[in-house]
């Protein structure tokens, strides 16, 4: 790799660093709501040995609070990738 080559790479490199602190941005509110309700769900777990089976009962609803970070993150990443592909 000469310099130029270097040059180009580290260019691109922190572009695309750029590109994803940028997405994180855009969802960090989401998914910030979406861990706080997750939250709430394993603060309601019972301790002891009962939490395991207690985990294994709500993963269905961590899942499904999941969803709306899922649904944003996946659009602002098709949104960005788009944009990629039509700068090249």
């Amino acid at each position: 790799m000469n310099e130029e080559q270097l040059a180009a790479f580290l260019s691109q490199a922190f572009a695309m660093a750029a590109r994803e602190n940028e997405l994180i941005d855009r969802t960090d509110s989401v998914f910030l709501d979406v861990m706080a309700r997750i939250r709430t769900l394993v603060g309601e777990l019972p301790e002891g040995i009962l939490r395991e089976q207690a985990w294994r009962d709500i993963l269905p609803q961590v899942q499904l609070a999941l969803e709306p970070y899922q649904d944003v993150f996946s659009a602002e990443l098709f949104t960005e990738i788009t944009d990629m592909t039509q700068r090249c």
